[in-house]
């Protein structure tokens, strides 16, 4: 009999593990409905907030919803006219910086004008002197004339050599021989 006992015993216990299992997961699936899903109280649908866990009516959630997408709104319209002002602050210095570029392009480019004009004059009046001297050259060399040319005198031709001189030299620039030398 204790055996039946305890054996009642233990099915008791599992089945109310069981049915208290049940209770709870009925508890945490009413408690994650009320956060999730809008309860009808007095026929208005009332929602939760995230940021405030309050219950508030849809008109209202919608009222907030429609204030954070207005301020949100407004923050991205500041944040726009600010970066567009900006630009316009940014266009407008690139336009004074190419302008005063263009102008200074423009000084330098009347300045080199300038420059190939006065080098022009230059060359055209060294042209004109050249030529000029050219002319008084000319008129010089056929108005005077040149002295007669004194021919260069040219040094006479060594004597031909001797036949004495021939034998006692065998061949020229050799050292004459010793028994020349004696004498």
């Amino acid at each position: 009999m204790p055996e039946i006992k305890l054996a009642i015993d233990c099915e008791k216990e599992e089945l109310l593990k069981e049915f208290f299992e049940k209770k709870e997961k009925e508890k945490e699936k009413e408690r994650v409905d009320k956060l999730t899903k809008p309860k009808i109280i007095h026929s208005k649908t009332l929602v939760r907030t995230d940021e405030t866990q309050k219950i508030i009516p849809i008109e209202d959630s919608k009222k907030v919803e429609n204030d954070k997408l207005t301020s949100y709104l407004r923050e991205q319209i500041k944040k726009l006219t600010k970066d567009n002002h900006n630009l316009k602050k940014q266009i407008e210095e690139n336009t004074t910086i190419e302008e005063t570029r263009r102008k200074k392009l423009e000084v330098e480019k009347q300045a080199l004008l300038k420059c190939e004009k006065v080098l022009k004059e230059e060359l055209d009046r060294s042209r004109m002197v050249c030529d000029s001297l050219r002319v008084q050259l000319l008129f010089y060399l056929a108005t005077t004339a040149l002295p007669p040319r004194i021919p260069i005198p040219t040094p006479p031709p060594p004597p031909p050599p001797t036949d004495r001189a021939c034998r006692k030299r065998k061949h020229p620039g050799d050292s004459p021989p010793t028994s020349l030398a004696k004498r």
